[in-house]
């Protein structure tokens, strides 16, 4: 595998952070437009990936959307990208589904 300029490899993925702020939606339409996804997160490794990424590019430790998402009535989660959910790193207490919650974000 070999990524595109301005992607970055991490194992078998390609993985690029874009800063103008929009909706989950649009994020991950942007990325369908670009024959992929938002990022799944699989195990800590990814996580910590991620998250390193989201610091160079953005200097902080800003909200990014993610690939995971669910309908309003299910308490089901998934990727965007089909593959499994197989790892969760929720905030202490989330979901709380205090307010409507079908998408995620990463930020710390």
């Amino acid at each position: 595998l070999r990524c595109q300029r301005n992607w970055s490899q991490f194992g078998s993925r390609c993985f690029r952070i874009f800063t103008t702020e929009t909706s989950w939606n649009d994020a991950e339409q942007n990325c369908v437009n670009m024959g992929g996804h938002l990022a799944s997160v699989h195990n800590k490794e990814d996580y910590a990936f991620i998250q390193g990424l989201i610091l160079k590019i953005t200097l902080s430790n800003k909200l990014t959307w993610i690939g995971a998402n669910k309908t309003d009535t299910s308490t089901i989660w998934f990727w965007s990208d089909g593959s499994a959910f197989d790892y969760t790193f929720w905030s202490s207490g989330q979901p709380d589904n205090i307010m409507v919650e079908n998408c995620l974000q990463m930020n710390y």
